[in-house]
Formats: C-alpha cells, structure tokens, sequence
C-alpha cells in the first residue's frame, strides 16, 4: 500500500462525519469516562500521605494505657449535667437576718375583722338609719309624695310581680302579675285610693268589671273584678276614700281565686308596684 492510500484511508477513518456519529453514539459515555478520571485525580493529589501513612491521624498517635480505657459503670454519668457550684453573696451582709413571716389567708380575714369591729362603718350607720325610716309612698311626675289609701281593707293575697312568674290557678300557667290581689268578701266596699276622675268603666271578658280613675301628674289607679260599674260615671270627680264599687266574682282570669280586689298602679302608662303608693299597716 502506498503512502498515499494509507493517507486516504486515515482521512476517511477520521472524517468529521464519523467523528461527530462517534460523539452522537458514545458522547454521554466519554463524557462520564473523563469525570471520573478528574474525580480520582483530584482525590489522589489532596491525599496528604500514603494508606500506610498515619502518623498524623489523632486514632493512631500515642497508645492509649489501660488507666485511661473509660471502664463502664465508671466515670461521669452522661445524663447528669455538669454541676456548678455557685456561691450566692447576701447583699445586704446580713447573713443571719431571719425569713419575714407569711401571712395565711385567714390570718389576713381576722386582722380585717378586728379592723371592722374597732372602727365603726359609716356607711352602714346611713343604710340602717334609712332602713329604719322607709317611707311607704312613692313620687308621681312632679316628684310629690304620693300616699293613696287601700281600697279594700282585707290581707295580700298575690303581690305584684313583673320581674319574676307567679303560678295562676285558673290559667293554670305561671304568668307575671301587674298588680296587687286584696282579700274581701263578695260585696265588700271598694274605695278610691287618691282623689281623681273617673276615666272609664268596662266591663271585659277576662277582667270583669273594670273601673279606671285618673290622677294627676299622669297617675293612674285600675280596679277590677268590681261588682258593679254603676256606683259612678266616667268623668266624674271622686274623692280619696269614696266608696266606688264593691268587690264581686266578675274577673273571669282570676275566679278560681277566693273573692278580691286586684288593684293596679300606672305612672305614665306603666305598671308601678301598688305598695309603694298605698299606705298599708
């Protein structure tokens, strides 16, 4: 073979397409092939010595004597901590001052009860002073003193009450109670409590005979179960005291009761407590 079909061969074994099928085909394999060959080289070049060479190695330096072997069951314990003893200096330098006493709690309540029994309360003189002298009258609008006289003698036998239910035996239900239920026999006088006009006489369903007087100062008193409505006529004065009804068994909501007067007090429209107005023994 001659110089210059060995030159031709080499040319086309050579040839770029070849070269760039030979990259397409083993590229990803040359390419880790010289990674690796970096890796190896560079861990070889940052060894500091030889495998056999340990003399630097902390493991292979001085033998260890048996003294200095931790023997199990010996030495420090790993789950206590380190204890350090501290050293507290007093500040004041009084080292044998004594710990000041602790009051208990009923230490604290009988030293405020000696303090309550030496020193009289004020406040409680005024209350028990105002206590002793309740007055049994309430105000109208104009701010007056308002007594009204019971309209019927006879005991309480339901009070008022609109913040609290009372049972009802003929509504058999428990209901609030906008005024005051007064004991009497069938046919006993009914008196007006405060002077006044007659403002209405009805007889209802449920309340029976009903007879409304109007005061002054937009006071208002409210009889029912009354045993007649014809003793008077609306619009007409009466005077506090004047017999205007008499007690009967007309009020259908309370006829399971015994026989009384229920008796109602309205300032401005609203249910008032009778017992604050009448002036009862």
């Amino acid at each position: 073979m001659g110089k210059e079909a060995f030159i031709q061969k080499l040319k086309e074994a050579f040839s770029i397409e070849r070269i760039r099928a030979f990259i397409d085909k083993f590229g990803f394999y040359l390419i880790l092939l010289i990674c690796l060959a970096i890796i190896g080289a560079t861990a070889f070049l940052t060894q500091k010595g030889s495998p056999g060479d340990r003399t630097d190695d902390p493991l292979y330096g001085e033998e260890q004597s048996p003294s200095d072997i931790p023997v199990e069951g010996e030495g420090p314990d790993k789950d206590e901590p380190d204890k350090i003893d501290i050293i507290i200096t007093d500040v004041t330098g009084e080292e044998d001052q004594a710990p000041l006493p602790v009051k208990t709690d009923d230490e604290e309540a009988l030293e405020e009860t000696d303090i309550s029994e030496g020193k009289p309360d004020d406040s409680a003189a005024e209350t028990n002073t105002d206590t002793d002298s309740v007055p049994v009258s309430s105000e109208d609008n104009s701010g007056q003193s308002v007594v009204m006289e019971m309209p019927v003698e006879g005991e309480i036998m339901r009070p008022y009450a609109m913040d609290v239910l009372v049972f009802s035996p003929t509504l058999k239900e428990w209901t609030t109670h906008a005024g005051v239920d007064l004991a009497g026999a069938p046919g006993d006088e009914v008196r007006a409590a405060l002077d006044g006009l007659v403002e209405s006489i009805e007889e209802d369903p449920l309340r029976g005979i009903v007879i409304t007087l109007a005061h002054e100062n937009d006071l208002k008193t409210v009889y029912m179960g009354l045993s007649t409505g014809d003793m008077v006529q609306p619009g007409q004065s009466v005077k506090k005291g004047q017999v205007i009804s008499g007690i009967g068994r007309t009020a259908a909501f309370e006829i399971i009761d015994d026989p009384h007067l229920h008796f109602e007090v309205l300032l401005n429209g609203e249910n008032q407590d009778p017992m604050d107005y009448l002036n009862h023994k």
